[in-house]
Formats: structure tokens, sequence, C-alpha cells
């Protein structure tokens, strides 16, 4: 398929799945609940640390704008499909998508795309509560600048998460369950991503590992570059980061996918 045929694709598949999300909005609600407490306990957590005199590396306007921000780019780039594509590969339903000229990657896309959508409507309107009890210490960014950096790192994020959900869904061509890995792969996501605390909040020491490991390209970096005074040559250099992760992984991802397919054997086959 060409690229324009595939993005035609997309767009139906996004449009039906959009239809099935709608239908579980008051699920998406529960959930998106959980995700802004989960994020605001940090958030009061650091904040009474700040208040009780603790030697805090950024101050209490950055700790508020980077946890409301944090709940928009976690809604935005997160995925969630490895258990559900190893699912669909151990139960043999990945057959029907064999024989029809768009990959089943789309689906995984439109899915995410479409509930995307329903949480993002579902989140705003409650971070939005929560902004204006803190509305003086939120402080977004004026500078142009910075948002046009902003949005290309945010997709590079959700790209190699993307891909990295995808590659562990992929066990399931090879392995009878991938529970064990995803569920792990999602605790050291959220400690070494920015999601659980800060980068910037993290001991001088672990500083050089923490620059360069993969997570914080998935939720850190594209705050860093909205929310901070990073130089031209750490934005350089975030950016290359970025990239040589983006380049890996997708190669890793796609060698995965293909040498599954090759291997597969759905149920009946």
């Amino acid at each position: 398929m060409t690229p324009a045929s595939q993005l035609r694709v997309l767009r139906r598949l996004t449009s039906i799945e959009l239809v099935g999300s709608l239908m579980y909005r008051t699920q998406f609600a529960v959930y998106m609940v959980s995700t802004v407490v989960s994020i605001m306990v940090g958030l009061f957590i650091w904040l009474r640390v700040g208040e009780s005199g603790g030697d805090l590396p950024v101050d209490r306007e950055f700790i508020v704008t980077y946890y409301l921000m944090l709940a928009v780019v976690r809604t935005l780039v997160s995925t969630w499909h490895s258990e559900f594509l190893a699912q669909v590969i151990r139960k043999g339903e990945l057959n029907a998508w064999l024989a029809r000229p768009g990959s089943y990657i789309l689906n995984l896309l439109a899915n995410n795309f479409s509930e995307k959508i329903v949480k993002m409507s579902t989140i705003l309107p409650m971070l939005g509560v929560i902004w204006w009890f803190y509305r003086d210490q939120f402080a977004l960014p004026t500078e142009i600048s910075r948002w046009l950096l902003f949005i290309p790192a945010l997709v590079g994020a959700f790209v190699l998460e993307f891909c990295l959900t995808t590659t562990i869904g992929s066990l399931g061509f090879w392995m009878d369950e991938n529970s064990g890995i995803a569920r792990s792969r999602h605790v050291i996501a959220m400690a070494l991503s920015g999601e659980l605390v800060p980068l910037a909040l993290y001991p001088a020491w672990a500083t050089t590992f923490l620059d360069i490991q993969v997570f914080r390209f998935t939720m850190s970096f594209p705050l860093e570059v909205l929310l901070t005074d990073l130089s031209s040559q750490q934005l350089v250099a975030g950016f290359v980061l970025q990239f040589a992760w983006l380049v890996a992984i997708v190669m890793v991802c796609r060698f995965t996918w293909q040498r599954g397919l090759h291997a597969y054997s759905g149920i009946g086959a």
C-alpha cells in the first residue's frame, strides 16, 4: 500500500474505533480520574516538601506547571496495547488481518488515536479545575520557539512509546504470556521517564544516566523542551539522542514484527 492509501485506511479505522470508544466513555472517565489523582499526589507531595524547607533544584511554579502538563503529555503519548496484541496473536485473531491490504499495526494506531480523543476530552475539564486553584503558580512559556520544538519532541515520544509497546506485544509470537515483561517495563518507565518523579529532582550523580536512557525521551524530554531553559547545545544533544533511540527502536520493532509474522501459525491455519 502507498502511504496515501495507508493514511486513508487509518482515517477510516480511527472513525470506526472512535464510535466504539464512545460506548465506553464512562469507563474512560473513571480511568482518567485515577490518572489525574495519581499525578496530583506527586504534585502535592513535592509542594509539601518545598513548603517544609526542602532544598529543591526547582521552584513551586515549575512543579505545578510540570505536573499539570505531565497529565496532558502522558495522555498524548501513552500506549497500552502490548498485552492486547499478544492476546490477539495467541487466539489466532490476527488471521483475518493477514488477508487484508492494511497491516494490523494500522488498527492499533487507530484504536490509540480514538481513545486519545475520548481521554483528552475527559481529562482537560478535570485539569481545568485543578488549574483554577493553582493558576497563580501555573506558567507556560510564551516563546513560540519552545512550542515549535515541543511538537516534534512530543511526536518522537509517542513513536518511541508505540514501538516499544508493539515490540513487547510482538513477543506473543513466541511466548504464551508477556504480561510480566509488560508490567515490569511499565514500572521501570514510570521511574525513569519523569512520570513518577521529575528527572530534575533526581540526585546529581544519576544525571548522566538519566540524560541518555531511552525512557527520558518517551515523556520527560518534551516537558524539558517546553518548560526548562535548555541551551542550544542541550537541545541539539537531546534531539540527536531521541532520534538515535527512535531509529534503534523502530528497527527492533520492525524486525520483531516481521519475523513474528513469518513464524506465525494462527489457529485453524
